[in-house]
This record gives C-alpha cells, sequence and structure tokens, in this order.
C-alpha cells in the first residue's frame, strides 16, 4: 500500500490542506518542509484517523480535540465538520503480471463545540467512512471498509510506520520497563509477520478441539459419575476466556505503561522549565512577606514619631544646658546653707513707709533720703536677679524631681540616644529587607512568565490514576497466568484419562482421529509462530545491525566505538562497544545514536516483512550531525517502500544535494503557519485564523509566502535547484 493523495478539513492546524506523496519505485521520497507548530504531527495523526478511526489517535481519542482550537472564534459558528480523503494504491501480483489498483477512502465527522473545561463534543453517530475502488468504469463501493483497510495495511503497524521523532524511542526508552519495552519488540515482530492471524487460526481450531470434546462426552465415555469429554471441553473454554482476559491485561499494561511514560516525561519536560504551582506557591509566600516587612515598617514609623515626642528626648538635649547647671546652684546654695528669698516686696514697702529699717528718713526730696533710696533700688535689683536664678533652679528641681526627670541619662536603662539609633538600625533593616523581597517578587515574576501553562498537578494526579489502572492489570495478568497453567495441567491428566477411555470403546475410533488432527494442526500453528517470531527475529536482529552501523558511521566493528547491535532471544534491543561489551542504548547511548537505532529496528522490520507501506517520520534527525542525518535518510530512503518525511528548516541543512537525487521536484514543498507572522514569517499571510498553507516551493526556494527571518539561500542553492530541474526535464 502507499499512499498517492491527501485532502484534509478542518483537522486541527490543517484547516484546507491537500498534499499529493511520491509513489515512484526509483524516487519514492516526499519532503515537506515544515518549522514546529505548522502542521506535521497533524499529518500523520490525520491520515491515520482516516485510515483506523478513532483508535489511532492519542489515548484511542479520549479527551484529544481534531477541530481548529480557534474555529469558534474565527469561523463563528458552532459546529466544525472535519473530513479526511485518501487516495492510495494496492499492487497486486497475480499469475496474469503485476497489477495497481486504485482506492479513495473518506472519513468524516462533526465536532460541536461549547464553553465547557473540554470545549468540545465530537458524537461517534457522526462519524462516516466510506471507501471506494478506483477503476476506469467508476468507483465501485466496498462495503466492509474495515477488513479491506486491515488486509492493505493492519493497524498493529500504525506506530511503525507513522512516527515522530521522540515516538520512535519507545522501543528503548528509559522511561519504559525492561519487561515493557520487550513486549513492545516481541509485538512489533508479530504485527508484521501478522501472526495475529495465525492467533486467530489458532483459537478456531481450539474450539473446533472442544467441540470434539464435547461429543466424546456423547460416547458414554465415563470414569465413574465423571463426563470427561464435557470437563475437557469446560476446561478448553476456561482456558480460552482466561487466556483472552490475559492478552488484554497484557494490552493494557502495554497501553497504560506508554501513557504513564508519555505523561512522566511530560512532567519532567515542564519540573525543568519551573512548576510553575511551586513558583506561584514561592511568590505568595514573597508577597505576604513583603505585607509583613510593610506592616512592621509601618510601627517603626510609628514609634519613630513617639520618640521625637517622648520626653527623655528634652532630659537628654536640656541636661548640659538646664539640668545640670540648675543642680549646681542648688548645691551651692545648700552648701551656703541659703535659701532662695524674694527681699524685693520688702524692700519696696520700707520705700512706700518712708523710713529704713535703720530708722532713717527715705524721703525723696531729702538730698540723704534720695542717696537712700537709690541704694535701696539698686539692692532691690540685685536681689531680683539673684532670688531670680535660684528661684528658677528651684521650680525647676521641685516641678521635674516627682517625674523622676532628675535622673543622670547615663544612669537610666535605656537612654533615647539608644533607643534612637536601635529604632534606626531596626528600620535600615526593614529597608533592606523589603528591597531584597522586591528582587526576589521580580525575579520570580520573571521565571512563572518563561513557564508554559502546565497544569502539574493535574498531570501528578492522572499520573496516579493511570498507575492504579497499570497496577490492576498486572494483577489480573498474575492472576490469570496462575489459573491458565492450573487449567493447563488439569487439561492434560484430563485428556489422559479420555484417552485411556477412547482406547477401550471402537465406537469412539473415528473421534479420537479427528480430534488428533485438530490437535495436531494447533500444535503445528502454534509451532509455526514461534518458529517464525524467532526465525524473523533472527533475520531484524541482522539487517537493523547492518543499517544502524551504517547510519552511524561504524561500517567496520574496529572502525568505531560502537561494534554491533542485536534483538536478543528475549527480544530486547542492545548495543556492544568494538570490546564485545554490553551496552544499554538509553543509558549509554548517544541522542542521535539512540534514533538511528530505533530506526533502523523499524526499518528492518519494514524489509523482513515484505510489507509495502508508506513510512511517514516527523523530525527524524533533529540531534544528529550532518553526516550521520545524511546517512540515515539514506538509509530509510534505501529501505523503505515509501518515504514521507516532514523536515524542519534546520534539519534539511546539509542534505540539500541527497535530497535531489532521492527526490522529484514536484514531491518537496513548503508548509507554513499564519501565525508565525509577524515574529518569524517575513510577509503577512492575510489572515488571523491559525492554518497551514501549503506552498510549491521545494527545500532550496523561498517564496512571499513561507520567507522566513532568521533564514537565507545558502550560497549556490539558486543554481543547483535549476540544475535539479533541468536533470529531471
Amino acid at each position: 500500500m502507499k499512499i498517492s493523495r491527501a485532502k484534509i478539513e478542518g483537522f486541527r492546524t490543517l484547516r484546507d490542506v491537500e498534499l499529493n506523496f511520491s509513489t515512484d519505485k526509483d524516487r519514492n521520497l516526499t519532503v515537506i518542509r515544515a518549522a514546529n507548530e505548522t502542521g506535521k504531527t497533524n499529518l500523520y495523526r490525520a491520515l491515520g484517523w482516516a485510515l483506523f478511526g478513532e483508535s489511532s489517535l492519542p489515548k484511542r481519542g479520549s479527551g484529544f480535540r481534531i477541530s481548529p482550537l480557534d474555529w469558534k472564534a474565527m469561523e463563528g459558528e458552532n459546529t466544525c465538520k472535519i473530513s479526511v480523503t485518501v487516495w492510495f494504491e494496492e499492487e497486486e501480483n497475480p499469475p496474469s503480471g503485476p497489477e495497481t489498483k486504485q482506492y479513495k477512502m473518506l472519513r468524516t465527522t462533526e465536532e460541536a463545540l461549547n464553553d465547557t473545561e473540554v470545549g468540545y463534543i465530537r458524537s461517534k453517530n457522526a462519524e462516516t467512512v466510506k471507501l471506494w475502488q478506483l477503476t476506469n468504469a467508476g468507483n465501485t463501493p466496498i462495503d466492509d471498509h474495515k477488513s479491506a483497510v486491515e488486509r492493505f495495511f493492519p493497524q498493529g503497524l500504525l506506530d511503525i510506520y507513522f512516527l515522530n521523532g521522540d515516538e520512535m524511542l519507545t522501543f528503548i526508552s528509559q522511561d519504559l520497563t525492561a519487561a515493557t519495552k520487550k513486549t513492545k519488540v516481541q509485538n512489533a515482530i508479530a504485527e508484521v509477520l501478522n501472526l495475529p492471524i495465525l492467533d486467530k487460526s489458532a483459537g478456531h481450531i481450539d474450539k473446533i478441539a472442544q467441540q470434539f470434546n464435547a461429543s466424546i462426552g456423547q460416547l458414554d465415555l465415563l470414569e465413574g459419575n465423571r463426563d470427561i469429554g464435557k470437563e475437557i471441553a469446560t476446561t478448553i473454554a476456561d482456558i480460552e476466556k482466561l487466556t483472552a482476559e490475559q492478552k488484554g491485561a497484557e494490552e493494557q499494561i502495554g497501553n497504560l505503561s506508554e501513557d504513564i511514560a508519555k505523561l512522566e516525561s511530560a512532567l519532567s519536560n515542564a519540573l525543568k522549565t519551573g512548576n510553575k504551582e511551586e513558583l506561584v506557591k514561592r511568590k505568595a509566600d514573597i508577597t505576604l512577606r513583603i505585607e509583613l516587612i510593610n506592616e512592621q515598617e509601618k510601627r517603626s514609623a510609628i514609634r519613630h514619631s513617639n520618640l521625637v515626642e517622648d520626653s527623655t528626648l528634652a532630659v537628654e538635649l536640656l541636661w548640659d544646658h538646664g539640668f545640670s547647671r540648675s543642680r549646681e546652684i542648688l548645691d551651692e546654695m545648700r552648701n551656703k546653707d541659703e535659701i532662695p528669698t524674694q527681699t524685693g516686696p520688702v524692700l519696696e514697702a520700707r520705700k512706700e513707709v518712708g523710713i529704713c529699717f535703720c530708722g532713717e528718713n527715705l524721703d525723696s526730696e531729702n538730698p540723704e533720703g534720695a542717696k537712700r533710696i537709690k541704694y535701696i533700688d539698686d539692692l532691690i535689683q540685685s536681689s531680683a536677679e539673684a532670688d531670680e536664678q535660684a528661684i528658677v533652679a528651684g521650680d525647676l528641681y521641685v516641678e521635674a524631681k516627682p517625674q523622676g526627670l532628675i535622673v543622670n541619662p547615663d544612669s537610666r536603662e535605656s537612654s533615647w540616644s539608644e533607643k534612637y539609633s536601635e529604632l534606626v538600625r531596626e528600620r535600615t533593616k526593614n529597608k533592606e529587607a523589603g528591597e531584597q523581597a522586591g528582587k526576589e517578587l521580580a525575579d520570580i515574576n520573571l521565571e512563572i512568565s518563561k513557564v508554559p501553562d502546565t497544569d502539574i498537578a493535574a498531570l501528578r494526579t492522572e499520573t496516579a490514576s493511570l498507575q492504579t489502572k497499570l497496577d490492576e492489570q498486572k494483577d489480573i495478568k498474575t492472576k490469570t497466568t496462575v489459573q491458565i497453567d492450573a487449567l493447563m495441567k488439569k487439561r492434560r491428566e484430563l485428556e489422559k484419562e479420555r484417552d485411556r477411555a477412547l482406547g477401550r470403546d471402537e465406537k469412539a475410533l473415528k473421534q479420537k482421529s479427528r480430534l488428533a488432527i485438530t490437535e495436531d494442526i494447533s500444535t503445528v500453528l502454534k509451532r509455526t509462530q514461534n518458529k517464525l517470531r524467532y526465525d524473523v527475529r533472527h533475520s531484524v536482529s541482522d539487517t537493523m545491525n547492518h543499517l544502524f552501523l551504517t547510519m552511524i558511521g561504524s561500517h567496520d566493528e574496529d572502525a568505531g566505538i560502537i561494534g554491533r547491535a542485536e534483538v536478543t532471544e528475549d527480544f530486547e534491543i542492545l548495543a556492544y562497544d568494538s570490546h564485545g561489551y554490553r551496552l544499554t542504548p538509553d543509558i549509554d547511548l548517544n541522542g542521535a545514536s539512540r534514533r538511528a537505532l530505533t530506526m533502523a529496528f523499524i526499518l528492518a522490520l519494514c524489509k523482513e516483512s515484505g510489507i509495502q507501506a508508506p513510512n511517514i517520520i516527523d523530525t527524524p534527525t533533529g540531534v544528529m550531525t550532518e553526516e550521520v542525518s545524511n546517512e540515515f535518510i539514506n538509509q530509510c530512503v534505501g529501505s523503505s517502500s515509501q518515504l514521507i518525511l516532514c523536515l524542519q528548516h534546520r534539519e534539511i541543512l546539509g542534505m540539500e544535494e541527497l535530497i535531489t537525487k532521492k527526490a522529484l521536484p514536484d514531491y518537496v514543498y513548503t508548509l507554513t503557519i499564519s501565525k508565525h507572522y509577524p515574529n518569524y514569517l517575513v510577509n503577512d499571510p492575510g489572515t488571523d485564523k491559525i492554518s497551514a498553507q501549503r506552498c510549491e516551493c521545494t527545500h532550496l526556494e523561498y517564496c512571499d509566502a513561507c520567507e522566513r527571518k532568521e533564514q537565507q539561500l545558502m550560497n549556490g542553492a539558486a543554481e543547483l535547484h535549476s540544475q535539479w530541474i533541468s536533470e529531471v526535464q
């Protein structure tokens, strides 16, 4: 099966895109040049959905919206119609000669958009699927589209043929357990061999054997009161039921393990950029700290204001010029046994009487009396000055002492100056703490702005929920395994008793022969399965080893660090160094080598199975050097029947010449996304819708629609492009 064309409408960023793919045997490469977020991943998801429906989508379609995220806002409609049409061809080899048949498949659905948290409802009843065979006479409908597609391209191969750069690592991912990785490798080999069909055949034979055992019970082959045939039939039915339950559990274990690994990877990536919830929590703590600092500063400011008005300030400021001098005056008077007196009023009274204490006349008109009056006035003046100083000192002492102010500041527990200094230190500390907290807040805001809106708690909750389900499925597997082993033992014992009973009854010989035939066929089928599985494992291992060493440039075991790689007998992918020491791929190999190893395994599967199917790979060479990338792509082209590569611009650098040799110009084109303007695209795409657009530019040219700011044409690219076109024509 090869895909020749696809028309995609309303599928995420692919609003209305038509793509064509090379089916040429010699130049089977199609290259779609596209930057991140353009729609490369959406492309292979759309193709997988067209062929297989919901089961091909992430989480089997649960909670995965496929309509454009901006549909309601841009289109103004509450319903989005989604359709994907795929044209493909199948080459058959009847006795009359090779024949290529053409087919067209259309899958449509609708999503009703709403304002709920999920944002949409996709009803299974709205889905329609149609398949036609295209002939010269017209289009012939094929009713059983599911069986037809399964015949062309088994769904189990979807994860092998449709890949992105990260998903291809699942076979050696360190996020999965060793048992899960081995199961994935074993299942992949089983799928390319179509072993599920042999499983169904073996199951059908077992049912026939079950019917024969039931019929034997009608021949009266009884041991005592026991119906051996019926017991065997019941035991086989129980084994089948438990086996189906066991396989279901194994499938769930694989799916759940993969889902958990993806969630843990998403969680790990989110935590690398920063746990937004933790950052927001830290921001809240810093904000609270700033509030507490501000409250402390307010209290300090109030204390500062109160301290300025505190009486102890007056005590300390006036001590040297007030209290200390007053005490000196009072101490001096106390030493002289002097008491402050008011003599002025007494002398004034004698003047009014006109007679001095000594009896002399104080008449102002009398020269002698006038002289005496002047002397008394001078005495009153000098006495007043002395009394005023003493009285002030005395009054100050009398007023201050009851208030406890007449105490030397040196004898106080805490002086005003000390209180002030302490308060200044406190406010300085508050200021420094506030500035530091402000800087931390600015830093945390910047850090939060860089972290994507990933719900860490939701990821952890979902991971824990899936882990619980995984543990339940593991318990089911363990329980059914024990029960199956017990029933198998019981079956063998019953069959021995049945054979003894059959040997004693001539009528049972015919039934015994039929039963023996069915059991022989069942044994042959199961042995064939095992032989195919292990034989193909060996050939896949050899092919993988050759492809891998070629990709990484270690053609000779002595030429490089890595000597060889293999798929072991218990289906583990391993590598070895040039001295034969074992290397664990997910730990000991670098990113480029891990991708090369897993792609080598996938290409080996495709090559050994003989299945003709498209390999669609998104961003395969992201971490590879130019030399490894070229050899990697070269091996992919040579090992695939149809190779469709979605490459970023930087991946193409250094591979221009290889692409011109392996691809036809009509099958190298470019996809751009409107939302990249104006940050990345030079020119306005003319729409506000988030929509991917195709232009015919190859990997060597640009146009107004796809020209990007950060890129320039390589030297000589234009000449190489012209030469390429000329050679093809």
